[in-house]
């Protein structure tokens, strides 16, 4: 009887580090996945800070990237007015 007793409390103390583990398992995923979250965004916004950038470079350039589908690489000289609206977008 006390071999009975003694296997069921060894059970039970090893049920509970298998939760304590399990919990701390799941903490841990928890929070890379709250920093891939952060990696994505930053990874996002990089991503559309440099598409603005070539954006930009290529309209101060003369070109329109719209047109490049179109096989239309054609250069367009800016004016004072635009290449100052431009200069004004970036700041």
């Amino acid at each position: 009887m006390n071999y009975i007793v003694g296997f069921i409390f060894i059970a039970l103390i090893g049920c509970i580090f298998e939760q304590h583990r399990r919990i701390h398992y799941l903490v841990k995923r928890n929070i890379e996945q709250e920093n891939l979250k952060v990696i994505q965004e930053h990874r996002y916004d990089t991503l559309k800070h440099l598409t603005n950038m070539l954006d930009n470079t290529l309209k101060a350039l003369g070109y329109d990237y719209r047109q490049f589908d179109k096989n239309n690489f054609t250069k367009h000289e800016l004016t004072p007015e635009q290449i100052q609206q431009l200069w004004q977008s970036q700041q």
